[in-house]
Parts: structure tokens; C-alpha cells; sequence
């Protein structure tokens, strides 16, 4: 039994000491490290005080929950797409989701993925990361490009266009390796969508350091003679 929870112990500590060694790094919509086929910035909706969209604002995107993001690219085009080099064990591409989002075709490291873009939402919504990929090798340079494939399968019989939506990309960066291709690389942010101090996802770390702290309230420490740093 002491033996088992020793063991146990260096496991959680050495996850921990892993997550400190990466932080996530998101690169906004805006950014000039990203290059867009038939793209670009677009206006969102803002709101009053009471919840009416303000006036004046022709051609403004709806988004849900307000201020979920600042910014976003969005096009309607069939050919639009944006693209994107880093340095990174991770990455993870956040997007706009509606009913009538598309089809994407998602080109890592010229490997490309389909990925469903649809949700049945009232208004163009900030769901979980569109897509995301982990294990990547850090010290070799990445691209990655999205890409609007066509309409999503889900997509009711009579829609005939989409549009495509991009808020940004967010990679994990190994603080062993100085490798950056973003011009805002020190933008800040939060899972997975913001710079943090981890690649590993924010909830695991809370989980990690309450079960190291359960040890602790257990007395497992004491009785193991083992001090957690």
C-alpha cells in the first residue's frame, strides 16, 4: 500500500511539472501570421442594456453568448479558407458554430480531416474548440489550413451556401523550445482560446493538485514521508 500510493504521488507531481512546462498560445482572428483565401474580419452585433441590437450596424453577425469574442473572420465565399504556421506539441482551431456553418476540411501538416461545423443553435454560438489535435512534435514547424469543403450534411435539404468563420488558432508551446511564428504570440488567453501557463487543460491541473492535496488531508504525506513541492 505504501509503495502503491509512493507511486502514485511521483505520477500526479511529474504530470504537474509537465503542465507547467507549456502554455497555450492563441493567435486572434486579426492577426497577420494568418493568411485567408476569400476571408476577413467581420462585425459583430452589439447589444443595449436591455438586450436590442444597437442600430446602425447593416450586415453585423449575431453572436451568442454576447461577448463570447471580440472579433471574428467570416465569409460566405465557397473558397475560403485560412492558414497558419507554428511550433507546437498542440493545436486548436475555434470558430463560430450555426446551423448554417459548413463542412470544413481541415489540412494539418498535409493530412486533411473533415470536420462538421453545424450546431443546432439559434445564433452563431462559441462552442468547444472546432477541432484540436495533440501530440504533435514541437520542434518542427506545422501548417495548418481551413477551408470550407461545402454544406454540412446536417444542414436542412433546401440551404445551398455557408458560411465559413474562424476566431482563432491556439497551440501549445513546450517553454523548453523558443519557437514562435505569430506577430501576437503574447496575446493572453484561457482554454484552450487564451494563453495560459499549461498546455494540459486547465481542469486537469485543478484535479491534479486536488488529489495531491487529498493525500495531504489524509495524512498520506506524513505517513509516506513524502514531501509534494
Amino acid at each position: 500500500m505504501r509503495h502503491q500510493a509512493l507511486t502514485l504521488v511521483t505520477l500526479l507531481s511529474g504530470l504537474l511539472a509537465v503542465a507547467s512546462a507549456q502554455k497555450n498560445i492563441t493567435v486572434n482572428e486579426t492577426d497577420s501570421a494568418i493568411t485567408y483565401i476569400a476571408a476577413g474580419d467581420a462585425s459583430i452585433c452589439k447589444y443595449d442594456s436591455n438586450g436590442n441590437v444597437v442600430g446602425g450596424q447593416a450586415g453585423c453577425y449575431n453572436v451568442l453568448p454576447t461577448g463570447c469574442t471580440d472579433s471574428v473572420a467570416m465569409s460566405q465565399q465557397k473558397t475560403a479558407s485560412a492558414s497558419f504556421k507554428f511550433n507546437g506539441s498542440a493545436i486548436y482551431i475555434n470558430s463560430l458554430m450555426y446551423t448554417v456553418s459548413p463542412l470544413y476540411t481541415v489540412t494539418l501538416d498535409g493530412k486533411e480531416t473533415e470536420v462538421d461545423g453545424y450546431a443546432d443553435v439559434m445564433l452563431f454560438s462559441c462552442e468547444k474548440p472546432l477541432f484540436s489535435r495533440t501530440g504533435l512534435d514541437p520542434t518542427v514547424e506545422h501548417e495548418i489550413t481551413l477551408a470550407t469543403k461545402g454544406v454540412s450534411p446536417s444542414a436542412a435539404a433546401t440551404q445551398t451556401g455557408a458560411v465559413f468563420s474562424l476566431i482563432s488558432f491556439v497551440y501549445t508551446q513546450d517553454n523548453s523550445t523558443n519557437s514562435s511564428t505569430s506577430s501576437a504570440s503574447a496575446t493572453t488567453s484561457a482554454e484552450p482560446s487564451t494563453e495560459s501557463d499549461n498546455g494540459v487543460p486547465d481542469l486537469l491541473v485543478h484535479n491534479l493538485q486536488a488529489i495531491l492535496g487529498l493525500f495531504f488531508m489524509l495524512g498520506f504525506a506524513e505517513m509516506l514521508d513524502v514531501v509534494v513541492l
